[in-house]
This record gives C-alpha cells, sequence and structure tokens, in this order.
C-alpha cells in the first residue's frame, strides 16, 4: 500500500502510467531528495530511564491504580447493604418478599436488583422512573413514600410488583433519598400476600426511620469517599509532576500515567491526550497542529501510550472533536459519537468502536494547551455529570505540566538556534587554510625582535600590522612559554581572537597588542614570582578582554536595555567578553596542553580578570590589597592573595599607553575620547543629556579628565603594583612624566593648545596686522619643544 501511494503522488500529473522497471529507476534517483516514510510511525513513551526507575517505582500510581478499581468503584457495597435491610425489614415487618431498585437519573431507569434477577447487563430488569406503571417507579419518580392494601387494584399502578405474582395483596414503597441533595439513589419495596393484614403506621415508622439514616449513612460515607479518592487523585499527580520537573520522567510518561489513573477514575475503556504546538486562544480559526498521545498495542501485546510521530491538523469546520474542544474551551459529553456531526468517523478501526467520549479542555491563562480524550465508559453507555465533576478538578495540575512542556520545547528549539547560530559564528570566525599559512611562514622567518621591544615606551602602533607575528613569536620565544602551547593551536587561537574584535576607535585589537605587550614584559621581569600558568591567563586576558567589544560602557548597554544587559546584568560587557573569548579559547583548543584541572582553573581566573577590569571591582580588589599590604599580611602562598595582584597587573597593563612616548600618549587618548564621544551621540540620539566626559562640545576639559584619571585610577594602581614587584619601578617614574606634560598642558589654559582630532587654522593678526595662520595642534608642538 505504501508503495502504490507513493507510486501514485510521484507519477501524478502524467499523460501516462509508469511502468515499474521505470518507477523502479525515477524511485531510485529521487530517493535522496524525498522524505522516506518510515514503517514505525509512533513512538513509546511508557520509558524510564535506568538511572531513575527506582525513583520512579518509590512514587508509582500502580497501588492508586488498584484502589480506584477496587475500594472506590463500589464504595459501600450499596447492593448488599440495601439486601440486608431488605431482609431485616421484611422480618421485622413479617412481609412475604421484598424487592430492591437502584435509580438512574441521568437515563431516567429504575434498576431491579432483587434476589430473582441475576447481576448481570444481559439479565438487568430497567423501566422508565415515570407515575402510572409500576409502584417502584412511581415512588421514585415522587421520592415519596406509598403503602397499598390492594396493589392488583390501586389503579395508580397499572404494572403492580414484578414477579410478584397473582396472591400479592399489601405492598410498601419507601425510598431511600439523601439528606442534603434530596436525590432518590434507591427503593425498597415490601409486599404480603393475600393471608397477611395490611401495612400499618408502625411499620410505616419502621421502614421510613431504617431508610433515612441509610440515605444519610449512603451520603455521608459517598462524600467521604470521593474526598479521599481526590486526595489520592491529586496527591499521585502531585508527585507525578515532581518527577516530571526533576527530569526523572519524559513528557509522554508523565502523559502516560495520568492517563491511566484519570481512565480508572471514571471506568474509560480509551484515551488520549492532544498537546498543541501552540496556546489556542479561543475561538480561533486558524488550522490547529497538536501532537497526538494515544493508547495501542505493543508487541506483548500491552497497552500503552503511544505518541505518533507525524503532528495531527485540525481544519477549523471539519470533523475532529479535539480541535473543536480546544477552539470552544469547554467540556464536551458525547452520549453517542455516531449521531455527532463533529465525530470523525475515520478514527475508529474494524476493532475498535466509540460508543461515548468526554472531552476535557486543558487550559493555561492565554488559552487551551491540551485536550484529554476519553473514550467508552465500560460501566455505562455514557459518561456521566459525576465523572466531570471526579476530573475537572485534576486539569489544573495537567495544565502546569503541558505548559511547562511548552516552554520546555520552546527552549529547546531555541537551544538548537543557538548551537546552529554557534556554529555559523565558528565557520565565520575560523581563520582560513591562506591565513594561517602566511601567518606561520611569518612567524617561522622572524629571528629576531624589533628594535626596543623590551622596552614599555615602544611604539605598538608602529608595529600594528605585524601585530600577531610579534605575539606568537614572544609566547614561542620565551622559555618557559614554548612548552604550554602547541604552534598549530596557537595560531589558530590568535587568528580568531584577531577577527572577533570589533573595529572600534579604540578598544580594538591594536589596543589588546599594546595590553599584549606589557603583560609580556611585566612577567619577563617578574619570572621569580609569577608562574607560568598565571602568565598564560594574563596573556589570555590582555588578548581577550575587548573582543567583541562594541564600543560602549556597561551603562549605556543598561541605558538602552542591550540583551547583554538583560542577560548579565551590571557587569554585562565583560561578562559578554568572557563568553566570546571562550568560544575562541575553545574552538581552537589553544590550551590543549593543560590538564583538565588546570584548564579549568584558567578559565575560572580568566573570567574573575575579565570582570575585574570592571571598576566597581577594581575598586573592591584595590582595597582589598591595601589592606592586606598594610597590615603586612599579603602571601604569596594564599591563591586569593596572588589573584588580587594579578588582577593589579591587568589593570595597569590595561592602562599601558601612559607608558609611551607623549605623541603616542596623544594618538591613545585621541581614539579614546573619540569612542566616548561617539556614545554622547547616540546617547543624545536617545534623547539623554550624556555626561560631560561624553559630550563632544566639551573636548577643552580632556587634559583636566587625564589628570584626573590618572591621579585617581592609574598612580595607585602602579604604586600597588611596584609594591609587589619592585623589579617594575620605573612605571612610576614613566607614568609620572606622562601626568606632567598633561598637568602642563591643563596650565596652559586659556591658550593656544592641542585638542583632539584638530588641527585647525586660526586666523590671527601680526604686529602689522596682518592675517596670519597657525595651527593649534603646530602651536602646542612648539611650546612643547621650547619646553
Amino acid at each position: 500500500m505504501e508503495r502504490v501511494a507513493f507510486q501514485a503522488k510521484l507519477c501524478e500529473g502524467l499523460e501516462s502510467p509508469v511502468k515499474d522497471d521505470e518507477f523502479r529507476k525515477i524511485k531510485k534517483v529521487l530517493a535522496p531528495f524525498m522524505k522516506t516514510l518510515k514503517k514505525r510511525k509512533r513512538v513509546k513513551t511508557d520509558i524510564v530511564a535506568d538511572q531513575h526507575h527506582e525513583l520512579y517505582l518509590k512514587s508509582s500510581p500502580n497501588e492508586l491504580l488498584a484502589r480506584l478499581q477496587s475500594s472506590y468503584t463500589d464504595p459501600l457495597k450499596l447492593r448488599t447493604l440495601m439486601n440486608e435491610t431488605g431482609e431485616l425489614l421484611k422480618s421485622v415487618t413479617k412481609s412475604k418478599c421484598f424487592n430492591l431498585y437502584l435509580t438512574d437519573v441521568e437515563k431516567g431507569e429504575i434498576l431491579m436488583i432483587s434476589e430473582y434477577v441475576n447481576d448481570n447487563e444481559r439479565f438487568e430488569l430497567r423501566f422508565p422512573i415515570e407515575p402510572g406503571t409500576y409502584m417502584a417507579a412511581y415512588v421514585a419518580y415522587s421520592k415519596e413514600y406509598v403503602i397499598s392494601s390492594d396493589i392488583l387494584g390501586d389503579v395508580r399502578f397499572s404494572h403492580g410488583i414484578p414477579f410478584a405474582g397473582t396472591t400479592v395483596k399489601a405492598a410498601i414503597g419507601i425510598p431511600i433519598v439523601t439528606s442534603v441533595q434530596g436525590n432518590c439513589i434507591g427503593v425498597i419495596e415490601l409486599y404480603r400476600d393475600t393471608s397477611g393484614p395490611p401495612y400499618n403506621l408502625v411499620n410505616l415508622q419502621i421502614c421510613s426511620a431504617l431508610t433515612a439514616w441509610m440515605g444519610i449513612a449512603v451520603e455521608q460515607n459517598t462524600a467521604r469517599l470521593n474526598i479521599a479518592k481526590e486526595v489520592d487523585i491529586h496527591k499521585s499527580i502531585s508527585l507525578l509532576s515532581n518527577l516530571y520537573f526533576g527530569r526523572v520522567l519524559s513528557f509522554g510518561k508523565f502523559l502516560s500515567d495520568v492517563l491511566n489513573i484519570l481512565k480508572a477514575c471514571v471506568h474509560a475503556e480509551k484515551g488520549g491526550f492532544f498537546v498543541f504546538t501552540e496556546t489556542v486562544p479561543l475561538g480561533s480559526e486558524d488550522d490547529l497542529f497538536a501532537d497526538a498521545y494515544e493508547e495501542g498495542f505493543d508487541e506483548k501485546q500491552l497497552n500503552i501510550l503511544y505518541k505518533k510521530r507525524t503532528k495531527v491538523r485540525f481544519v477549523n469546520n471539519e470533523p475532529g472533536f479535539p480541535g473543536y474542544v480546544a477552539r470552544k474551551g469547554e467540556i464536551f459529553n458525547i452520549r453517542d459519537a455516531y449521531k455527532d456531526s463533529r465525530f470523525d468517523k475515520k478514527n475508529d478501526t474494524g476493532f475498535f468502536r466509540t460508543r461515548s467520549m468526554l472531552c476535557f479542555p486543558i487550559k493555561s491563562s492565554h488559552g487551551v494547551v491540551a485536550v484529554l480524550k476519553l473514550v467508552n465508559k465500560q460501566d455505562s453507555s455514557y459518561f456521566r455529570e459525576e465523572d466531570i465533576n471526579v476530573l475537572e478538578p485534576h486539569l489544573l495540575d495537567i495544565g502546569i505540566v503541558c505548559q511547562h512542556y511548552e516552554l520546555d520545547v520552546a527552549n529547546t528549539k531555541m537551544n538548537m538556534k543557538l548551537i546552529e547560530a554557534e556554529a555559523l559564528l565558528d565557520y565565520a570566525m575560523k581563520p582560513s587554510a591562506e591565513e594561517h599559512s602566511l601567518l606561520k611562514y611569518l612567524v617561522q622567518q622572524e629571528s629576531s625582535f624589533p628594535p626596543g621591544f623590551f622596552k614599555f615606551e615602544w611604539d605598538t602602533i608602529a608595529f600594528e600590522e605585524d601585530s600577531l607575528k610579534y605575539i606568537a613569536y614572544a609566547i614561542l620565544s620565551d622559555e618557559t612559554l614554548e612548552p604550554l602551547f602547541e604552534f598549530h593551536t596557537l595560531l589558530d587561537f590568535l587568528l580568531r581572537i584577531r577577527k572577533g574584535h570589533r573595529p572600534v576607535m579604540f578598544h580594538n585589537f591594536d589596543h589588546a597588542f599594546s595590553v599584549f605587550h606589557c603583560i609580556y614584559l611585566m612577567y619577563h621581569k617578574t619570572k621569580d614570582k609569577c608562574t607560568p600558568m598565571e602568565a598564560v591567563t594574563l596573556i589570555l586576558a590582555a588578548l581577550c578582554h575587548d573582543v567583541d567589544h562594541m564600543g560602549v560602557t556597561n551603562s549605556f548597554l543598561m541605558l538602552k536595555n542591550d540583551l547583554k544587559f538583560q542577560l548579565y546584568e551590571d557587569i554585562c560587557g565583560e561578562a559578554h567578553r568572557f563568553e566570546v573569548a571562550m568560544l575562541s579559547i575553545q574552538a581552537s583548543n589553544v590550551l590543549l596542553k593543560f590538564s583538565s584541572e588546570n584548564y579549568q582553573t584558567i578559565t575560572k581566573n580568566l573570567r574573575k580578570l575579565m570582570i575585574s577590569l570592571d571598576l566597581s571591582v577594581h575598586f573592591q580588589n584595590r582595597m582589598q590589597i591595601l589592606h592586606l599590604l598594610n597590615a603586612d599580611t599579603f602571601n604569596w602562598s594564599n591563591p586569593d592573595h596572588r589573584f588580587l595582584s594579578m588582577s593589579m597587573v591587568l589593570m595597569c597593563a590595561d592602562k599601558c599607553f601612559i607608558f609611551k612616548h607623549f605623541e603616542n600618549v596623544k594618538k591613545f587618548t585621541t581614539n579614546f575620547y573619540k569612542e566616548l564621544q561617539h556614545q554622547g551621540d547616540l546617547e543624545r540620539a536617545m534623547e539623554f543629556e550624556p555626561l560631560p566626559i561624553l559630550d563632544r562640545s566639551k573636548s577643552d576639559s580632556i587634559p583636566e579628565n587625564q589628570v584626573l584619571l590618572t591621579t585617581i585610577i592609574l598612580i595607585p594602581v602602579i604604586d600597588i603594583v611596584i609594591l609587589l614587584f619592585p623589579q617594575l619601578s620605573m612605571l612610576k617614574e614613566m607614568a609620572s612624566q606622562t601626568l606632567d606634560k598633561w598637568k602642563e598642558i591643563l596650565s596652559m589654559k586659556g591658550q593656544e593648545m592641542w585638542r583632539m582630532n584638530q588641527a585647525l587654522v586660526k586666523d590671527k593678526r601680526d604686529k602689522r596686522n596682518h592675517r596670519v595662520s597657525v595651527s593649534r595642534s603646530s602651536s602646542i608642538r612648539t611650546f612643547m619643544s621650547e619646553k
């Protein structure tokens, strides 16, 4: 059949049928591009992972199912109780015989359960609850007692008493009525033959008192057992929900166990769940798609819940009860499915026929998330109102799990998209073979460092184009660092990191190169205190600390409510850059030679180091290490103390442009403030007033800002670094020289001076009142040279 359907679809639209041999050739060619149909079209859900099996057994609903099938099915053994009561009343009232009846209010029928009727559905005697026929039917109809001195001659009951014979004479019928709802649940009928006297008032009082207490007892005990039943069901579903939320049970297994409980509650033959791919709003006219969980038989002929591989589609205004229930959001109790046009008869097979159906919408706050379907009540021809009352309270618990599943599915899909995005990012970041080969060639051809490389004031700007070559060469030339890296992975990492930096004005890869150079020189001069693994961590931090920097501060990300701020909160920029750095570290496997323990230590400290560059964290770290140094309790054997020293070294290196010649300092400063002022422009476009340091119109304050930044942040850090590493004492002198230059410029305020990104021509007049053009930048350079 599958082949015929495939061939029919494939050959649709052709003028003449395709022969079998031609069809085989066509199928062979098209097979890779066609969706193949798998033989197995459904998936088992009744599976628990081995590691969770013991935990599941402790919460298994099997005990509850046993109680639902025994203790709760006929809670008071009502037939037995009525029979014993009938025997007692028969003896007390000296009656010849008695009949017992149970009422079916929904059907409007009365069922005879006397000793003469076999307790089998085939032999049940039922007749309508109405006046004018049987005395018991009249008693059930009126809910009042009846005494007749001559039942055969009583015109109110043309049918008299069933199976009483022709010798019956006096009769009494007593209803068993509940005290609260006033429902007639049964009738006890006593009668005497012609040899006995009529029933008197005493007989009536005895019968009425006993049946009244029976009605109260039945009602209260039924209520008690219903409460116990509901508590048991709620507890079992809650335990299953807890196992699902704890990832012990799959969603399908949860539905399977819950369905078994609900079926046992109402004695349904079969059931299923339809879980919609999206929440269905009330009144929706769109086509609906759902995962169908329906019962079937496995290879061992056990009835278990299966999930269909293909989604079920419910078209508006076409047969299909689950879709109809989802759109309406109402409970539907179908007494005869084949008489209802909304029932899809295709669901029935030759081995199964749907008689009655009960469908519940499982709702969330936004609509319907699933539909529960129960089919064929086993102890009746259709489902009753009490069945709905029993199941409805538990739909909320099921709905919560279904909502969680919907979110879980959406989260899983989002994670899959994230994996795809990471794969695409890795593809974009992966260096080409030509790039890798060229860098490898350049590094191998290099034989010495450029002049002045081992000086902090070395001009990194002049060597920016060859930055990767010198970074790799410096690492591989160091006898303590070279064994820690594999040549190929190091080059791959460096190429990836360079690609990861954005072309912003300051926080770009050129800045990372400068910071690396400073860290490398610091390590070169302090090997007696800094371990190679710490040096690797600092080198990675220097190269990665501004990867994917957007050229804006954390305050701007917060102001814009950027996704990074929502994901990482306050220190969002640094946290994001660490995650991006880890992508390149993992993809390149640059830490291949480190053990798992050392790898964890490096990445943990790397994250802390990158976070420590945020000024709020830096000031906390600075206060801690100052306290340790002032109290003379700093201990190089303490890992926390060593980390604090590393954070100070990295902060010092991050501001390394202060150690350069002043011409280069001005270049770095220009780019730094261009980046800040660009952020100020963005804030102004968002209708915010930028801070003065971000305001382009206040560029005159740059020297003053630099003096403050150097005094407040840089000099204290340098002092701490020198206390920890006396070998780096030259840093203080270089920083002081730069600070003096800024103070000198600041003292010239009001005179012709250098301004960032300006080389403007200003009209001036000499003593003869002739116009003279003087560059502001050349003016300050002239002044500086004179000094």
